[in-house]
C-alpha cells in the first residue's frame, strides 16, 4: 500500500526517462596509444591490402591504400569513411544512454564495431538497424547480422522486435550460430580475403575484375586455398 501511494504521489521515482542523444558524448576517433594515429587511421592502416601512403612525413594520417568494402563487395584506393556496425544513436536508444562517458568512448572506438565504407553508404544507413537497412552486398549479410548479434550481447543492448526478426531471418540461412564462432568467422574471412588478394596478385589472375568491382567472395577462395 505504501508503494502504491508513493507511486501515485511521485511516479518519476519509478520511471526513468531516456535521455536525448548527443553525438558529442560518444567521443570517437581517439588516439588511445598516443602514436598520432587515431582510430580511423589505425584501421585504415591495419586493413589495407597494400602498403599505404600517408598525407605527411609524420605518418599520422593515411591518404591512399587498397581496401575491400564489405557493404558493396568492391575495392577502393582512397582513404574511406568508417561506419559503426551498430550506429551510435541506435546503441543510445537501446540501452547505451545509461552508459558513462568512458563506456560510450569504448563503444565508439571498438574495432569490432567498425567497418570501412564509402561516404555514400554510411550516409544512407544513418542510425537504422538491420530491420530497416542491410548492405547491398548480399554475400556479407550473414557476417553483418553475426556482428550485430555479437555486439548486442557484448554490450548488453536490447534490440527491438523489427531488428530481432531480421537478424533471425538472416541467421536461419547461415551456418554458424554461436557468438564466439561468429567473431572467429569474421576474423578468418578478413584473413582469407588478404590471402585471396595476395594469391591473385602474384598469379596476375582476376585482378582486373577485382579492381573493376568484381564481387568475388574471399570465402569462396578459402574453400580451395586454405
Amino acid at each position: 500500500m505504501r508503494i502504491l501511494i508513493l507511486f501515485l504521489l511521485s511516479p518519476s521515482l519509478f520511471a526513468t526517462a531516456i535521455l536525448d542523444y548527443d553525438r558529442s558524448e560518444w567521443r570517437h576517433w581517439v588516439d588511445s596509444d598516443n602514436d598520432c594515429q587515431n582510430t580511423r587511421h589505425e584501421l585504415l592502416l591495419r586493413e589495407s591490402l597494400e602498403p599505404v601512403a600517408f598525407k605527411t612525413d609524420a605518418q599520422c594520417q593515411v591518404k591512399t591504400g587498397l581496401w575491400y568494402g564489405q557493404y558493396l563487395g568492391v575495392v577502393f584506393s582512397e582513404s574511406s569513411d568508417l561506419d559503426h556496425i551498430i550506429p551510435l544513436k541506435w546503441a543510445h536508444d537501446h540501452g547505451g544512454w545509461r552508459w558513462n562517458a568512458e563506456d560510450k568512448q569504448r563503444f565508439a572506438n571498438d574495432y569490432q564495431n567498425l567497418i570501412l565504407v564509402d561516404d555514400g553508404r554510411n550516409q544512407s544507413k544513418g542510425a537504422k538497424g538491420p530491420g530497416e537497412w542491410m548492405p547491398d552486398n548480399s554475400a556479407y549479410h550473414c557476417m553483418y547480422v553475426f556482428r550485430w548479434s555479437y555486439l548486442i550481447d557484448k554490450y548488453n543492448l536490447t534490440a527491438n522486435q523489427v531488428d530481432k526478426d531480421k537478424i533471425g531471418e538472416v541467421e536461419r540461412g547461415c551456418v554458424l550460430d554461436k557468438p564466439a564462432e561468429r567473431l572467429q568467422a569474421y576474423e578468418y574471412v578478413q584473413q582469407g580475403w588478404a590471402k585471396w588478394y595476395k594469391y591473385t596478385r602474384e598469379a596476375n589472375d582476376h585482378l582486373p575484375d577485382l579492381l573493376a568491382g568484381n564481387k568475388t567472395s574471399p570465402t569462396r577462395f578459402l574453400k580451395f586455398r586454405a
